[in-house]
């Protein structure tokens, strides 16, 4: 731009320094390149002294509307909603001498406003001081439609994903969306509940979340394991003791339904309870609290109850593992949480969300995920979650399926990576360079030196693992 519009030395008078003379065939070209050149002064009001026939299209104005004493001003012909702006990057560029660069929306003499693109550059005098600008000025409305555009779908992604998510909980299937559903829905009253889910579910996460959207959110969550708790402790965990209750009770302990006072206490694996405690436990739960071990007070706390179990609690009351008494109190409100092959279409979002939440830059190739979705996960969340972790730490995950004959004899094992331990190390070592290349735009040197191998070594193993042609495209 500078060595098309001419200029008179610096040292001249500002009108003179910023007079323009052009050739026949400079005028030409800048009218023909696509957008608007200028020059504007830096007088105040910043006047055109240059400005060529693309401010027809961009601005609607012809060159001689738009300069001399018969212009408005440079700012003029920009909206009023960036006229501060850019009078304010103006500013900028004089103090700190940097080139102007700016985005803006321009009035059209015909109201067909649009964004358009500025750069220039200035030109200073002796001192240091902006006498003109010359710049270029190009549409870029086109690109201000799709950028909103993108907005707007980044937009949806983000109402999609959060609706996706509950808490630690995530989902779109219509079976895991009831289930938020019905957490929002008991988490206003105060019943019972019992969650009903096959192991590895994630049962604790949804007693979590119930707990964290009630009105006992800001006290304390305790969960029970009732499985891993010994008959013989029972009774002094759940109830605690005083102190001299027995030989090595040396001071009080609080029981964990008097740790929950306030709260949600979690039963997991409640029907894991033997009916000699589910009378004692029953007692309690109605209201009529309980007596610690070797104590003489009644101690009533106040608990909201959530229990959850992978088993038939209805079949074992017919068989008489479960009193009927004990489990009508927690089977007030029951919540059903799907296995995660009934729920096949949330793999992709929970492979997603278990590798973000690794430390290690990670992704799992398409291939993988397709065996993923056609395995049926008999440990579900839980199983899906520690295979992404052995893939993260070993980069391959050994899945086993079953087929549709239940006989253990038809088993198959299935590995990502490979059946053997050299299969899985060369299938690693293959993915690890072909990632690189792809990193490093095939520039073997810089490969090399990534992987820490020399540059013979890495084409040996190009070759070996038939990357020859991918590292070429």
């Amino acid at each position: 731009m500078k060595a098309l519009i001419g200029t008179a030395g610096a040292s001249q008078p500002e009108s003179s320094n910023a007079k323009v003379e052009l050739t026949e065939s400079a005028r030409s070209l800048l009218d023909a390149v696509t957008g608007m050149a200028y020059r504007r002064v830096n007088d105040g009001k910043w006047s055109i002294v240059y400005i060529s026939s693309g401010c027809r299209e961009l601005l609607g104005f012809d060159p001689d509307e738009m300069m001399g004493s018969a212009g408005r001003g440079y700012a003029s012909y920009i909206h009023p909603s960036d006229q501060q702006a850019f009078r304010d990057e103006s500013e900028h560029m004089s103090r700190r001498k940097k080139n102007f660069s700016m985005a803006y929306v321009t009035k059209h003499k015909h109201g067909s406003d649009r964004w358009v693109w500025d750069s220039g550059v200035g030109v200073y005098d002796a001192y240091g001081k902006l006498l003109y600008v010359d710049g270029m000025v190009s549409d870029c409305s086109g690109y201000k439609k799709i950028q909103s555009g993108m907005r707007c779908q980044i937009s949806e992604f983000r109402d999609y994903f959060s609706n996706c998510r509950f808490g630690d909980m995530i989902g779109k299937s219509p079976s895991i969306q009831m289930v938020f559903s019905a957490i929002i829905q008991v988490a206003q009253v105060d019943e019972s509940v019992i969650i009903y889910g096959e192991s590895g579910t994630g049962k604790e996460l949804v007693a979590r979340e119930i707990h964290r959207v009630s009105s006992r959110k800001m006290q304390p969550f305790i969960p029970v394991n009732c499985g891993a708790i010994p008959e013989n402790l029972m009774e002094s965990e759940l109830f605690g003791y005083r102190k001299g209750a027995f030989s090595g009770a040396d001071k009080d302990k609080k029981g964990l339904l008097e740790a929950a006072h306030g709260g949600t206490l979690f039963l997991d694996e409640v029907g894991e309870i033997p009916q000699s405690m589910q009378v004692k436990l029953l007692r309690a739960l109605e209201g009529d609290g309980f007596i610690p071990m070797g104590g003489c007070e009644v101690v009533q706390p106040d608990i909201r109850v959530v229990a959850a179990t992978n088993r038939n609690l209805a079949e074992m009351v017919k068989n008489g593992h479960i009193r009927s008494d004990f489990f009508y109190r927690i089977n007030v409100i029951p919540v059903h949480l799907p296995s995660l092959r009934e729920r096949k279409e949330d793999i992709p979002l929970l492979v997603a969300h278990f590798l973000d939440c690794s430390d290690k830059d990670c992704f799992l190739p398409g291939k993988f995920l397709k065996v993923i979705m056609d395995y049926d996960w008999p440990g579900n969340v839980r199983e899906l979650k520690n295979q992404i972790h052995q893939y993260m730490a070993l980069g391959f995950m050994d899945i086993t399926r079953s087929c549709n004959d239940t006989d253990t004899s038809d088993m198959q094992r299935i590995s990502l990576n490979g059946n053997t331990l050299q299969e899985h190390v060369q299938r690693c070592e293959s993915d690890a360079i072909s990632t690189a290349l792809f990193e490093y735009q095939w520039n073997r040197t810089k490969t090399a030196k990534a992987l820490g191998i020399d540059r013979r070594t890495l084409f040996a193993k190009i070759r070996k693992y038939g990357l020859e042609i991918e590292s070429e495209n």
